[in-house]
């Protein structure tokens, strides 16, 4: 079978050579695992287009579309469009896992949870005319799939046009699962409560092969790489050979005395943190417990890293119950104070599959279902509150994004103590985040 997978835009704002964001230069990873796993019978085209244009006029058999909240109104538009020419549209991702029913209003057949496991048979079953409405499998208890056709996951990071910078960087994800089931967020729900890894061994093979391909950076996608801390610690010692700089989301706890040199020289280079508040009360309320005591750790924490040259990229969220307007813009003045290299700002989005979006649905206190404005920025609030709490909530994250970005504030944030190659970094993450 001929075979589609696409990546449909963010909403209206697409991606392309011009962005100024990271993040949307990396290609969509779960399409890339399923032609991984996709027989060799069997030809893959894979379109993200952020950055292309979709065909609809090529003779696909069989397309399958991911997708996430924000991108599922775009997600449904180019199912419907190849339904209409008569091609079998799968369609899956965290959105459709979440409402699936919503989803087989535009699709012949929808994949809930991780694929990997299920893929292959699901394939079967359209040549077999037995395609099922929904397959729901378990999640898969090893990672270390066996691939059938080699799947590049190395790109080049665009930089702006005034960085004579050139970075060829590769994707791999280590592990699922997330133990916090943090009110707002719908991973836990998606890959589960318990921590699943690739072995130590697997890992460093996809390491070796994508540097065999030029990558000299890693990210690797994970939500948090040290939630199993032995694991993590074993992982870390298999990395220093490899002579590799790496950045991951993780917690504060990867500045523990028994972690962060280990971390540093197996090539910790950045730090995603997902700090949320700097207010305890609100993280005991909208967090685990475990993250409400590390509240007293962040301070150190971060100066840990900063000692030892890890760039940090801190995640606050603004709308959480029971947070004031004095307690965000304290928040912005802790970034700055602790010489966080970049910070983002987001606005508490109920996203279907996490407890938030199921408390405020419960309470009539979600504003919209138009699924475009779930994006967590500026101009996206969805909750409903009093009369002029939307507009104050917007404003508010604009406030913060320009007191953080401004020229005091670079000044204030900017540290001597990393490396000049770092230091170039350092200056075009400021570029890329705003």
């Amino acid at each position: 079978m001929n075979i589609g997978l696409i990546n449909p835009a963010w909403g209206d704002r697409r991606r392309g050579v011009n962005s100024t964001s990271l993040y949307r230069c990396i290609p969509p990873q779960a399409l890339l695992q399923l032609a991984s796993l996709t027989p060799l019978s069997h030809e893959v085209d894979i379109v993200d287009e952020n950055w292309s244009e979709i065909d609809f006029t090529r003779p696909y058999d069989v397309v399958g579309i991911t997708g996430t909240t924000v991108q599922i109104p775009r997600a449904y538009e180019v199912a419907d469009e190849f339904r209409k020419r008569g091609t079998t549209v799968l369609m899956g991702g965290p959105h459709v896992s979440f409402l699936p029913r919503e989803a087989l209003g535009h699709a012949d057949s929808v994949v809930r949870w991780e694929a990997d496991e299920v893929w292959g048979r699901v394939l079967d079953d359209i040549e077999a005319k037995n395609l099922k409405k929904v397959y729901s499998p378990k999640f898969p208890q090893s990672l270390d799939f066996k691939v059938h056709r080699p799947v590049s996951r190395v790109f080049h990071v665009e930089t702006p046009s005034w960085l004579p910078l050139q970075i060829k960087a590769a994707t791999i994800q280590i592990q699922r699962g997330c133990p916090h089931n943090c009110e707002f967020c719908s991973v836990t729900t998606f890959n589960g409560r318990r921590v699943r890894h690739k072995s130590v061994a697997y890992v460093a093979e996809e390491i070796k092969r994508a540097k065999a391909e030029g990558a000299r950076f890693f990210l690797f996608l994970d939500d948090n790489i040290v939630a199993d801390k032995g694991y993590a610690k074993e992982l870390f010692e298999a990395l220093i050979p490899l002579n590799i700089r790496w950045l991951s989301q993780t917690e504060i706890n990867i500045a523990d005395d028994d972690v962060i040199d280990l971390a540093v020289r197996a090539g910790l280079r950045f730090a995603v943190i997902g700090f949320e508040s700097i207010d305890a009360e609100t993280l005991g309320k909208a967090t685990s417990l475990a993250k409400k005591s590390w509240r007293r750790k962040y301070e150190e924490g971060a100066a840990k890293l900063r000692r030892r040259g890890v760039m940090i990229h801190g995640g606050f969220i603004f709308g959480l119950d029971h947070q004031t307007a004095d307690q965000a813009f304290e928040t912005v003045e802790w970034a700055i104070r602790n010489k966080l290299t970049v910070s983002h700002f987001t606005l508490a989005t109920p996203l279907p599959g996490s407890r938030l979006f199921r408390r405020l649905h419960k309470e009539d206190r979600i504003a919209t279902y138009d699924w475009s404005k779930y994006g967590m920025v500026t101009e996206s609030c969805v909750v409903k509150g009093e009369d002029g709490y939307k507009e104050a909530l917007e404003a508010m994250e604009i406030e913060a994004y320009r007191r953080f970005y401004s020229f005091r504030s670079l000044a204030r944030r900017f540290t001597w103590r990393l490396s000049p190659f770092n230091q170039l970094l350092w200056l075009m993450m400021q570029t890329f985040s705003r």
